[in-house]
């Protein structure tokens, strides 16, 4: 069972061209704040939250979205 899964993520490593593929999948579709449903990708997360492109946060705004993807759900920085 372990083998399979470890030859599956083997498989979509490659697919995504590596880690650096693997991190924009996650980064595209981590849950990244609960607001009227679950909010998925740094993108979406950063218009949800901030009303502003990623690129356009501020350095404490960005701070948060990269908090947020790797804790997903954890914190929920709107109410």
């Amino acid at each position: 069972r372990l083998g399979v899964a470890v030859a599956e993520m083997t498989e979509l490593h490659r697919a995504l061209g590596g880690a650096e593929g693997m991190l924009n999948l996650y980064a595209a579709y981590a849950p990244v704040a609960q607001v009227g449903g679950v909010t998925r990708g740094v993108e979406a997360g950063a218009r949800v939250i901030f009303n502003a492109a990623p690129a356009e946060a501020q350095p404490f705004q960005q701070a948060v979205l990269a908090a947020l993807v790797q804790r997903p759900l954890s914190i929920t920085p709107v109410s």
